[in-house]
């Protein structure tokens, strides 16, 4: 039972590893088309999103997380296995893919993506958990020094997750025009145009209207210059 909700919960991290490495490219080969929250026309979303990367401090970010979920999907595809090095592989690995989702709650509501936080919350609740079932359910007493190391390396994810929340809360003032121009976007390719984004234009279709017409009605007050 544990294996199909890994695989149910845990396969989706494919699709955001390949997206994390090679969208828009990615989404419109997998899906393409309008219409879509994650694929298709969706995909181009990644070519603006770049509030993470200023928001810790790197360039790479989108790359390290691609790699990083790559490595915890691995671990997804080991949880079937019943040898010791398959359990230990899966029960360390897959709370990379957890935590993931978790530092999710704080990064998505400061873009405007409520749901998707709460969905991040969800999911990455829901992976930890049955990380530490499989674990207590046989693994812990086959293979206790292991366990024990697993355990620490949840701490050590716990913490570092933390850490990087407390960095993006702390830089958030620092890039608020950035971020409330990517809330925007989203809320308008989400709400308003029914998800379509031409291929090789920087903003959704009609979004520029749509931002004059913001800017006009606020008299310049959203924070987009």
């Amino acid at each position: 039972m544990s294996t199909v909700l890994f695989f149910i919960l845990g396969v989706p991290g494919v699709i955001f590893a390949g997206k994390e490495f090679a969208d828009p490219v990615f989404s419109d080969w997998l899906s393409p088309g309008p219409g879509q929250i994650l694929l298709g026309d969706a995909g181009r979303l990644h070519d603006v999103d770049n509030a993470i990367e200023k928001l810790l401090l790197g360039s790479l970010v989108n790359k390290v997380e691609g790699v990083l979920l790559a490595v915890a999907t691995f671990g997804i595809f080991l949880s079937p296995f019943s040898t010791n090095l398959c359990q230990f592989l899966t029960c360390a690995l897959v709370p990379i893919q957890a935590w993931y989702y978790l530092l999710n709650i704080v990064y998505l509501p400061l873009t405007g993506a409520i749901e998707g936080a709460i969905i991040s919350l969800i999911v990455g609740v829901a992976l930890q958990g049955l990380c530490l079932w499989r674990l207590s359910s046989g693994f812990m007493m086959k293979a206790p020094t292991s366990s024990k190391l697993i355990l620490n390396l949840y701490i050590l994810y716990g913490m570092l997750s933390v850490a990087m929340a407390g960095l993006m809360i702390y830089r958030a003032p620092e890039f608020k025009d950035e971020i409330e121009f990517l809330a925007y976007l989203r809320e308008y390719f989400w709400t308003v145009n029914g998800m379509v984004w031409t291929a090789g234009e920087d903003a959704p279709d009609g979004f520029k209207d749509y931002l004059d017409k913001l800017i006009a009605e606020s008299g310049n007050g959203t924070g987009i210059e």
